[in-house]
């Protein structure tokens, strides 16, 4: 019998510069089991099965270089920065992100207080939240909060939590 393919993991390219803030961050915002910390990188795993749901931040050079050349241009070329400000109008579907599910709307609830808390009291991590509610009448409700880490860097930074309530 042959098993589907699946997403295994997730990499996100950082400035090593910030490795350890986004630890702290991610620890503090998602509480996720480290699966590996090693110089340079840092994985969790989401899932009992260690091949689903692994999540690594791998730091690199280039990503400080370029990091820094984007804020860098971003004070004198007038398309640049108004790229980035409409990337942040536009919401978190129209910028690369990943998702992942939590089971109850306790469970989202409760940490979204947490990101909420996060962004007002650590704002070295560079923490954006955005809620997006479902409709009243929909018939699935797709509960949404979506955090951009701007240590991540300054695109592809965002990680959704999500809770899903009823069934088509």
């Amino acid at each position: 019998m042959t098993v589907p393919d699946y997403w295994n993991h997730i990499t996100y390219v950082v400035p090593p510069k910030n490795l350890g803030r986004i630890e702290e961050c991610i620890d503090t915002l998602f509480g996720w089991k480290t699966y590996a910390k090693r110089e340079g990188v840092l994985g969790y795993h989401l899932h009992p099965d260690f091949r689903k749901g692994l999540i690594f931040f791998q730091g690199a050079n280039w990503a400080e270089a370029l990091d820094e050349a984007i804020s860098r241009l971003e004070q004198t070329d007038a398309q640049l920065a108004e790229g980035l400000r409409l990337r942040e109008q536009g919401g978190p579907d129209n910028s690369d992100h990943n998702g992942f599910r939590v089971d109850t709307m306790a469970e989202w609830e409760r940490r979204l207080a947490v990101a909420k808390k996060v962004e007002r009291e650590r704002p070295d991590f560079q923490l954006k939240v955005g809620v997006r509610w479902p409709k009243a009448d929909a018939p699935i409700k797709v509960y949404q909060c979506f955090c951009r880490i701007g240590l991540l860097g300054p695109i592809r930074n965002t990680i959704e939590m999500q809770c899903v309530v009823g069934s088509p």
